[in-house]
């Protein structure tokens, strides 16, 4: 059983990363371009965060269980090194094992997720039976959202692809085609800015100084910087909007190729322009990731009412200090709201909420059944933000009026 509570764009996410390691990744990435991507994701995410990192082969293995990232970051990135490939294509095995992964050591406060990489045909149904259509059931009753990655010419058309933009679309999560191994770190930057309330955007330029932008509202901003192949790439400084230069946490680390990355975190940063500077001797891709620090939730709804009568749904955005957001940058966002009926098998889109300024949205719910009803939110804004509430507003087992007589 999954256990969901409220959360915000800034609240802790639970993470599974499968790792497609079949043998036929010695060809599609002999340069490990899908661990790198996973280290940067492990230094990436903040310390309340949680990950867990399974290979694909021979079934499912557990490389490293689902745990905080502050104590175990470095544990899951020397583990993600020792991966090697070789056997088959198990997805079904490992998809089970992931959801298992997030129901066993997940947390109340977290927002589930699955990252699945691979880069070949994947079988309908596993050796045990089990099937497809189970696991993705599975993961929609519980709002987890599935983000898939087809890597190379096999998984990127044809059947292979259809079935990994299943995962997605079932889910609600988002599909990556990946035509070379070095679009990975790239797409693993995008997948954590929806797992954590916004999208990376990403810039390539030459060593030197280099202008960005970061939005209000953002409790942390990640740079990450890789360059190209057989380069180096390094940070020497953040200057912010008003010219000063930020407190900036440094990473530095390769993969098990020796590619090497730099990830630079500024905490609580200044909205407008931002300048880089960096050094280096090869051209340089550079992803900004900003982590808001926003609260996305929906009011409690009532426990009973009667069958037929509308429920209005409230969500609210409000800063961290719980301080309604502006109304410009209210209007800008699409709060969608989808629930789950008695008999339902998944998560049902409802419509928008209607901004009511403030930071409050609102919609009508019609409780045309009697029985149990459970709601979540997705708050967007543009190409930033990107946040989801877990699906914890549940309406009672009874639907019906009470008469106090």
């Amino acid at each position: 059983m999954f256990l969901c509570a409220p959360a915000h764009a800034g609240a802790p996410s639970d993470t599974v990363i499968v790792l497609d390691s079949s043998g036929s990744m010695q060809q599609n990435d002999p340069r490990f371009r899908a661990h790198l991507a996973a280290q940067i994701y492990a230094d990436v995410i903040d310390d309340v965060d949680a990950l867990a990192i399974l290979s694909m082969d021979p079934g499912s293995i557990v490389v490293h269980e689902l745990a905080r990232s502050g104590p175990s970051r470095e544990d899951a990135k020397r583990r993600i090194r020792k991966l090697a490939a070789s056997g088959g294509t198990h997805c079904v095995e490992a998809l089970s094992e992931a959801l298992d992964q997030l129901a066993t050591r997940g947390r109340r406060d977290a927002v589930p997720s699955i990252v699945f990489l691979s880069d070949g045909e994947c079988p309908e149904t596993a050796r045990d039976g089990r099937t497809t259509a189970d696991v993705l059931a599975t993961a929609a009753a519980n709002n987890v959202r599935i983000f898939s990655i087809g890597l190379g010419k096999k998984a990127s058309s044809g059947e292979s692809a259809a079935y990994l933009e299943r995962l997605a679309v079932a889910t609600q999560g988002h599909h990556y085609s990946a035509a070379q191994a070095e679009e990975l770190p790239g797409i693993f930057a995008q997948i954590f800015g929806r797992t954590r309330g916004t999208r990376a955007y990403e810039l390539e330029f030459e060593p030197g100084s280099r202008p960005f932008t970061i939005e209000p509202y953002v409790s942390t901003a990640a740079i990450v910087l890789t360059p190209e192949e057989g380069g180096t790439a390094d940070v020497d400084g953040l200057r912010t909007p008003s010219g000063g230069t930020a407190t900036v946490a440094l990473v530095r680390d390769k993969n098990r190729k020796g590619l090497p990355y730099v990830v630079a975190k500024v905490r609580y940063p200044d909205a407008g322009s931002w300048t880089l500077d960096s050094t280096g001797d090869r051209r340089v891709h550079m992803a900004v990731i900003q982590t808001f620090g926003l609260d996305v939730s929906l009011d409690p709804l009532p426990d009973n009412v009667p069958t037929g009568a509308p429920v209005v749904v409230v969500g609210r955005v409000t800063d961290e200090h719980g301080q309604p957001i502006d109304d410009k940058f209210g209007g800008e966002i699409d709060f969608e709201l989808s629930c789950r009926g008695p008999g339902d098998k998944g998560y049902k889109k409802l419509g928008k909420l209607g901004h009511r300024g403030g930071g409050e949205y609102q919609l009508p719910l019609d409780v045309d059944d009697p029985g149990k009803y459970a709601c979540f939110g997705r708050a967007r804004r543009g190409s930033t933000l990107d946040a989801t509430t877990p699906s914890v507003r549940t309406l009672g087992e009874r639907m019906d009026a009470k008469l106090d007589l």
